[in-house]
Formats: structure tokens, sequence, C-alpha cells
């Protein structure tokens, strides 16, 4: 008996899903992109400041231990400092490019989108259709440029803690050598 009433998957209703739920979980991936370009740059913005504010402080030392090598002091604090600027440099272009303007996408639809997908030939299901493949580039297209400022982001914060890293080795050694 139980036989007779089971439909078969071809005969099951479809679910329908909800349009306007659709188009508020793309808006909210696209949101949720622009969201993380932005702390990305805001990110890369703040330590572009900091290494810029380090490197104005280890180029004043800079010179002032070349004036005082000229009177005979040792070089290692000069090499320590020299590439401890170098460093910040390079990753004060790092934190540069992570912030460099990129064409991204916008949340939203242009207008022509809009009137295209309201005249009388199009279908709803061709317009949400053309929605998510416009949104599906979109989406692929934000994610791009967040890697590679992520990455660049990446560069500079460990080019920043390298510049240290790098100065400890040279002053440890410049006072260790006999």
């Amino acid at each position: 008996m139980n036989a007779l009433t089971k439909t078969t998957p071809e005969a099951a209703p479809k679910a329908k899903i909800d349009a306007k739920a659709m188009l508020d979980d793309a808006r909210g991936r696209d949101v949720a992109w622009m969201t993380l370009l932005l702390a990305t740059d805001r990110q890369a913005l703040e330590l572009f400041r900091i290494y810029v504010t380090l490197g104005i402080a280890v180029s004043s030392g800079l010179v002032a231990g070349t004036v005082r090598q000229v009177w005979g002091s040792e070089v290692y604090p000069i090499v320590a400092l020299g590439s401890m600027l170098l460093c910040l440099f390079v990753a004060c272009v790092y934190c540069l490019k992570a912030m460099n303007p990129i064409e991204i996408t916008l949340p939203g639809r242009a207008a022509k989108f809009w009137q295209w997908a309201t005249r009388d030939d199009v279908s709803e299901a061709a317009a949400i259709s053309a929605y998510f493949e416009y949104a599906q580039t979109a989406q692929d297209m934000n994610r791009k440029v967040n890697l590679q400022n992520s990455s660049d982001l990446h560069v500079a914060k460990k080019l920043g803690i390298a510049a240290f890293s790098i100065a400890a080795m040279i002053m440890l050694v410049g006072w260790q050598a006999p």
C-alpha cells in the first residue's frame, strides 16, 4: 500500500526558493566583500603611517650616526639603521601596493540592468539568472583584488618585523665583534 502513495523523484514537486531571499543573500555577499576590501585598505594605511614615522626616526638616527662615524665611532649602528630603513622603505612600498586603486565591483546593479530586467520580453527567471551571473563575475573579481591586496599587506607586515630583526642581529654581531 505504501508503494502506491510514494511519488517518484521526477513527480515530486520542486521546492520554491524565494527570489527576494536569493537577492538578499547575493547583496549580503557583495557587501561582505566590500567590507573586507575596505578593512585591508585601512590596515595598509595605518601600517604605512607607522612605517613612515619609524622611517623618519631611523633616518635621523642614521644621519646622526653618520656624522658620528666621521669622528671614528663603530660602523655597526649605521649598517643596522641603514638596513632597517631599507626594510621599512620596501614595507611602505608594499603598503602602497595594498592601497593601490584597483577596479572593484560595487554592490548593486547599474541602471541599464534594471531597465533591461523590467522589459516585458524578459522573464523573471531570465532576470534573476542574469543578476546572479553578474554577481558571480563581480564576486570573483573582488576575490582576486582581495587576494592581491591581502598578499601585499602580509608582505608589508613581514618586512616591518624583518626591519627590527635584521637591525637587532647586526647590532648583536657588532657588539660581539672584537
